[in-house]
């Protein structure tokens, strides 16, 4: 008698659509413990330039405060790359979306690699999180390979 597969629910991906405001509270509140006068213009918002922006000065590199490591924050890396390769977000050196749907793959395989490697080690939303990134990544790679 064959095996029969346990039946995949569905699973809602929590997006933080706030995110863009807390991080332009963030630099709010950087600039104002250095002194500016006003926080840079969001580069997500701006317009491109013609040529490459400019690296940051030893100063500036010391200010920059950078989110601390955090199992989500590593899902969230690979949910973006997985939506980078998808063609769901402009690429970042070509400003259009491009299509690769093997680094896709890849990347979907790490994020299903990286829940097998920590199951029993995550707590509930963690759980919920990774559980949630891999069937909407999938479901969302089954829609662009069609």
């Amino acid at each position: 008698m064959p095996e029969q597969q346990p039946q995949v629910q569905p699973h809602e991906l929590h997006v933080d659509s706030g995110w863009k405001q807390q991080a332009e509270r963030e630099k709010e509140e950087l600039a104002k413990k250095v002194g500016d006068a006003k926080p840079a213009p969001d580069s997500l918002s701006s317009t491109p330039s013609a040529g490459p922006s400019p690296r940051p000065t030893e100063a500036e590199e010391k200010k920059r405060t950078l989110p601390a490591a955090s199992f989500e924050l590593l899902v969230q890396q690979h949910v973006t790359s997985i939506l980078l390769a998808l063609g769901h977000l402009p690429d970042p050196a070509g400003g259009r979306p491009a299509v690769d749907l093997e680094l896709a793959r890849l990347y979907i395989d790490l994020l299903i690699l990286l829940r097998e490697k920590t199951k029993g080690n995550r707590t509930e939303s963690e759980e919920r999180l990774i559980t949630a990134a891999v069937y909407e990544m999938q479901m969302a790679y089954v829609k662009v390979r069609k």
